[in-house]
């Protein structure tokens, strides 16, 4: 009896998947004597429940750009719905909008280079705003055809079921400095969630990865 009352509870609870979408249009730019990668990367969620974002609502109405706590809302098929304290939204100016902290990690690491090695790869903490910005799968469990999250507010965000959500590679952020970086193949990955700010299903596929052979030459 015991085993089944948890498989029930499993089935109601409406929990999200977010899946990384390997990085898309890599490409190099020279700006002086600067050369970056510039990439899209992207993420979707294949649960059947959102990952919703709420500010913590002791903070509401306040008209300053404060960090706030962030809880996630986990919902069940009966409309109750679970929260946890899961990080901060912070006021991110090159975007002007608020973002959720530690949401994703770049890396760019050597795979197989020529010359000296690389001591440290290339790494950055990234947050984002967690909004619908295209859908996937509309056919998908629990989607919905409109965007349900449609801003980066500073009170909810959130993914949808069947909805992506995508950085693109022409964002001031979404770049690597190669200049001096030796020849070779490198390891270009996006790794969601990496310090389980949020609950999911499974966080197998929580990463996102391409070969790319480099020469800044």
């Amino acid at each position: 009896m015991n085993t089944v009352a948890k498989l029930i509870e499993k089935e109601m609870v409406l929990m999200p998947d977010i899946v990384a979408i390997p990085p898309q249009d890599v490409t190099l730019k020279k700006e002086g004597n600067v050369t970056n990668i510039l990439f899209t990367t992207s993420y979707w969620n294949k649960g059947r429940g959102p990952l919703e974002l709420i500010a913590d609502p002791k903070t509401k109405g306040l008209k300053s750009d404060l960090v706030r706590n962030v809880y996630q809302r986990i919902y069940s098929l009966d409309g109750d719905y679970t929260e946890r304290l899961s990080g901060r939204f912070l006021w991110h100016q090159p975007h002007l909008h608020y973002h959720f902290e530690d949401f994703a990690i770049y890396t760019f690491e050597p795979n197989e280079v020529e010359g000296p090695a690389i001591t440290e790869k290339p790494m950055f903490k990234s947050t984002f705003c967690i909004r619908d910005s295209e859908p996937i799968d509309l056919s998908h469990p629990g989607a919905n055809r409109d965007a349900s999250y449609k801003i980066c507010g500073k009170e909810r965000q959130g993914i949808s079921p069947g909805w992506a959500d995508a950085y693109y590679y022409t964002y001031v952020d979404q770049k690597f400095n190669v200049s001096n970086l030796p020849t070779g193949k490198y390891s270009l990955k996006i790794a969601i969630n990496p310090k389980n700010r949020f609950d999911e299903v499974t966080k197998e596929n929580n990463v996102g990865e391409v070969i790319v052979f480099l020469d800044v030459k």
